[in-house]
């Protein structure tokens, strides 16, 4: 019974002062940490639009492979120590999108038909 009485009459607490105080590590902490949250969201965003950009890119040349080309423009040579070269027939083309920051740009070799 007497320590139930202890506990009730007890007035220990937080004075104000010391609320005050944990009030402000708690903001000096979160205006550090707020700008690393800013800046890792800027970055996945802006990594999600250039992997859709590249995408973008990479069906563009994938369907153009798919096409082949006719020209004769600019020949790919392949050597190989004590093999012949290897001479392919095609074009080199490179595909460039535009994102806001730069371009992303997607280069194949495309064989000719």
């Amino acid at each position: 019974m007497r320590q139930i009485k202890r506990l009730l009459t007890n007035q220990h607490g937080f004075s104000l002062i010391e609320i005050i105080v944990a009030f402000v590590v708690m903001l000096i902490v979160i205006t550090a940490v707020t700008p690393l949250f800013t800046s890792s969201y800027t970055g996945v965003f802006r990594a999600g639009r250039k992997s859709s950009v590249l995408q973008q890119a990479q069906s563009d040349i994938e369907a153009a492979i798919r096409i082949g080309t006719t020209l004769n423009s600019n020949p790919l040579t392949i050597t190989f120590p004590g093999v012949p070269l290897i001479t392919l027939q095609g074009k080199i083309e490179t595909i460039i999108h535009p994102t806001e920051t730069h371009n992303v740009a997607v280069t194949a070799f495309l064989p000719k038909r």
